[in-house]
């Protein structure tokens, strides 16, 4: 995602858009449905890593739904990490940071680099209409990262801080 929007900052800001599958909503039914497809497909229908990872997670029985309102803040800039990082589902955040913003929509991670840095975040996100996202307790993302092979740990804090210094350099 980070990379995505780095490659969008050079757009108009009209233009400025993420995410990882087009749509604007798909419900679990038909998560489900594009999921069984792809397994039935040995080329997943097409589904690029990030598409099925999403599809993956909207799919999952193990992580819980939060709901906002239009213009309800997410996270704000400069702020401790708020304890959960979130997953948009459905809905799209305005992302704002100085003079530069992106509208992020399905498939879209907002806090979790910074959760697993512990760092505080760099934009503002705000709800665009109503937004659903899945929520990742932090507190329990960081305890299965604890009982992980340190190979792993050192690629998810390798990446987690790239993706902070992308975000800052915008």
């Amino acid at each position: 995602m980070a990379n995505g929007i780095a490659k969008a900052a050079d757009k108009p800001a009209e233009e400025r858009r993420f995410a990882v599958i087009s749509e604007s909503r798909i419900s679990g039914v038909e998560v489900r449905k594009l999921l069984n497809d792809a397994y039935a497909d040995e080329n997943r229908n097409g589904f690029s890593s990030d598409q099925m990872l999403y599809l993956k997670l909207h799919a999952s029985n193990k992580l819980h739904t939060v709901p906002f309102s239009s213009g309800q803040r997410l996270a704000s800039a400069g702020e401790e990490h708020p304890g959960a990082a979130y997953v948009v589902i459905e809905g799209e955040v305005d992302a704002e940071k100085d003079n530069f913003s992106v509208r992020l929509g399905l498939g879209s991670v907002i806090g979790l680099a910074e959760g697993f840095a512990n760092s505080p975040l760099c934009m503002n996100f705000s709800a665009v209409g109503h937004v659903t996202a899945l929520i990742f307790p932090m507190d329990q993302v960081l305890r299965g990262l604890q009982r992980t092979n340190p190979g792993i740990k050192a690629i998810v804090r390798y990446t987690a801080a790239r993706i902070i210094d992308l975000e800052k350099s915008l």
